[in-house]
């Protein structure tokens, strides 16, 4: 894949910060990348955005974007998708459509984040939430799931108190208008703050309640499967291994299948996977399962932040198999719990 990345039209972020201080006029649509949140409050207002597109000479409706953007992720052409993105963006800024402005900056924000330019994500979350104050949404759904996207940007890029801030206010919007039983809370729910703070009791009971949402959705096998990962890895974290076995069963169960294999998330379960194989004292596995995690995440996002991070714990885990000396394809070691570096866990 060519590593070199297209230019963004919107460098200085001077056009987009002035529509968020002059208050433009509501209704959009907003999407994260490869989740189910955004992309289902979408849904419901495809019908007038296709209008609105229309009527400012947009050559596609939102729709159709969005099956240009996940036919681009299936084939891991994402240089692609992201000159998609910024070539829509700047329809936006020259017909003074700023719902397609905000729709790409969330779009592009999970595009940065998943791929590792967490900085760049940071930036467009910012424009986003700049637009949403000035459209006047504050308190709205666009705005709550706009901050979702917002707080995991900064818990990317280890702003954890600003994080944690956003977390609780996307939360109390949500509550506010009633929607508590949705996708919007169970990503809040599964969004791994307490792992990064490594309060990892406190992390369980949280994925469980995203968890018991999650089971109440139809066709929400993959969200399950994420969301059994985060269990996992929190579960190897306090040494409760077989325990985090069960949990990784379930999410290969999905992973697995023909959707599974195509997901975003598929390098994420197999590197809790080897994880949890040398936990286990099972290097040659634990080895194998990380290389095969390596290549899913360098196809589907090319080289990225995690793929550093598993490349690091591949050397660490061969290092760790030559100083002992071990020949076949297991020691069986003690259980314990703590962190390698993690890559693994991810927000559906």
């Amino acid at each position: 894949m060519d590593t070199a990345k297209p230019q963004n039209p919107c460098t200085d972020l001077s056009e987009i910060r002035r529509w968020g201080a002059e208050g433009w006029e509501k209704g959009f649509a907003v999407s994260l990348f490869v989740s189910k949140v955004s992309r289902h409050i979408n849904e419901k207002n495809n019908r007038n955005k296709n209008k609105e597109g229309k009527e400012r000479g947009i050559k596609m409706d939102t729709q159709q974007m969005f099956q240009e953007l996940d036919r681009l992720y299936a084939q891991g052409k994402l240089d692609e998708a992201e000159e998609k993105m910024m070539g829509w963006m700047k329809e936006g800024l020259d017909s003074g459509n700023k719902s397609l402005c905000l729709m790409m900056c969330n779009e592009m924000e999970g595009l940065y984040r998943n791929t590792g330019r967490v900085a760049q994500a940071v930036d467009m979350a910012d424009m986003a939430l700049s637009l949403i104050a000035g459209m006047g949404l504050d308190g709205s759904i666009h705005h709550g799931t706009t901050l979702l996207n917002a707080a995991t940007a900064r818990r990317m890029a280890g702003d954890v108190e600003k994080a944690l801030s956003q977390y609780r206010e996307a939360e109390a919007i949500f509550k506010n208008l009633g929607k508590t039983d949705g996708y919007e809370m169970a990503s809040l729910y599964n969004s791994q703050i307490y792992q990064e703070q490594e309060e990892h009791e406190k992390a369980l009971e949280s994925l469980d309640k995203a968890l018991e949402l999650i089971k109440k959705m139809e066709n929400s096998e993959a969200e399950a499967a994420t969301t059994h990962v985060n269990r996992a890895l929190s579960l190897m974290a306090l040494g409760r291994l077989d325990e985090a076995d069960e949990e990784l069963k379930e999410s290969l169960t999905f992973y697995a299948s023909p959707e599974g294999v195509q997901s975003g998330h598929f390098g994420s379960a197999l590197a809790a996977a080897g994880e949890l194989a040398w936990r286990r004292g099972n290097y040659d596995q634990a080895i194998g399962l990380l290389e095969k995690a390596l290549m899913v995440t360098q196809s589907r996002f090319g080289e990225s932040d995690a793929c550093a991070v598993i490349r690091q714990n591949l050397e660490m885990i061969k290092k760790e198999k030559e100083e002992k000396g071990i020949t076949g394809a297991a020691d069986k070691k003690e259980d314990k719990g703590g962190n390698p570096s993690h890559c693994a866990s991810c927000q559906f």
